[in-house]
């Protein structure tokens, strides 16, 4: 029987997925902005409250986001939303170990991403998410991986599908062809005719599964229109 790569459609909380694909960097504006970003979406602002308790036991916003920055409250979020994936309910106290595939893959691949992003840790948290409903392995994307970006010398935005297309290309043609494929400057058009009918297919649907989950279609939509 042989191995699919299949990916699933995931429901994921929208307000969240907003932030993880922003350029939040660490200044004064940006809590400004988020703290309103937060008080006019109501579940969010319910939620960190509940599981802030032990920094500010009224859930002011503005004091949670002086301690923990946008990083601690994201991470504390991605963990409730994981938690509740499990149980069917959210924590009152979070367990951050749940994030630790999330939080790697994001530390593995920061060097070809630019600093504010975190698609990277969207794409874990997704793979986390997928892992509970089916049976992919949160960690899929592996330290080998990495290895083809050293070839590349930018650095992407949207690391999250780049991840994704390093992971088909590497399934489907293998390692050695797929170096080759980089090695040789290949577009990605080219790459993918490289692949046999069911197998671009399936990455089709699998890359419109996850911009489904993550509420993302531009590129696929740019995909599909190329």
């Amino acid at each position: 029987m042989s191995v699919r790569l299949e990916l699933p459609f995931v429901q994921m909380p929208d307000y969240y997925n907003r932030l993880l694909v922003s350029n939040i960097q660490n200044n004064t504006a940006t809590n400004t902005n988020l703290e309103l970003y937060i008080q006019d979406h109501v579940h969010l602002n319910q939620l960190i409250k509940k599981i802030f308790k032990d920094i500010d036991a009224d859930g002011f916003v503005g004091k949670i986001l002086s301690v923990n920055g946008f990083v601690g409250i994201r991470n504390r979020l991605a963990s409730a939303f994981i938690e509740h994936a499990i149980t069917g309910n959210f924590p009152d106290q979070v367990n951050q170990s749940v994030i630790q595939e999330a939080l790697l893959l994001e530390h593995n691949w920061r060097h070809f991403t630019p600093q504010g992003f975190s698609r990277a840790f969207l794409l874990g948290f997704y793979l986390k998410l997928a892992s509970i409903e089916t049976k992919i392995s949160a960690a899929i994307i592996q330290d080998r991986h990495l290895e083809y970006m050293k070839i590349s010398k930018g650095k992407s935005v949207r690391i999250d599908w780049l991840m994704l297309c390093v992971l088909h290309f590497d399934f489907y043609l293998g390692p050695e062809r797929y170096m080759s494929c980089l090695q040789s400057n290949m577009s990605f058009d080219a790459i993918f005719s490289l692949l046999l009918d069911h197998e671009k297919d399936q990455m089709l649907k699998n890359l419109l599964a996850y911009a489904s989950s993550i509420g993302d279609l531009e590129f696929f939509t740019s995909l599909v229109e190329n």
